[in-house]
């Protein structure tokens, strides 16, 4: 945990005399999301959030003392901590699916869970002007056609 810390006062790695670890998720997130390591709280969006990747950025942002909102179909229990508020969807369904996300301002969202274009634009969609920033996390996904 010291090397989140050293990261959120925005002192290199090098100054600091050590290196990321590599099996830490979370440490990675925010470097290279420097302005998530804001000394101010924020309000932080997760679209997913309960397992993988997700789950260790909305541990690391509360560690952070941010404020956490995922937004899940709620098919799968999570252990995160009570202080997440939870809403409920399914960005796959065509009509009401993205409804508990109809209001709401946040400082951030997070997408984790865009497994498909068009779901990830509809979700940018809804959320523009209600989000300071949008980052959508992806794989595969960030290939074009054929070049995987």
């Amino acid at each position: 945990m010291a090397l989140l810390k050293v990261m959120c006062s925005r002192q290199s790695f090098r100054s600091a005399g050590t290196a990321p670890d590599p099996r830490s998720v979370s440490s990675g997130f925010f470097l290279l999301y420097p302005e998530l390591c804001s000394p101010h709280a924020m309000n932080l969006l997760l679209l997913g959030g309960t397992q993988f990747v997700g789950r260790h950025i909305v541990l690391s942002a509360l560690e952070r003392g941010h404020s956490v909102t995922t937004f899940t179909r709620g098919q799968t229990s999570d252990d995160l901590p009570e202080a997440v508020t939870r809403l409920h969807g399914d960005r796959l369904e065509v009509n009401g699916g993205l409804d508990a996300l109809n209001s709401g301002r946040w400082d951030a969202c997070i997408d984790v869970s865009g497994y498909l274009p068009r779901v990830v634009e509809q979700s940018a969609r809804l959320l523009r002007g209600r989000v300071g920033r949008y980052l959508f996390i992806s794989t595969v996904s960030v290939y074009a056609p054929g070049e995987r």
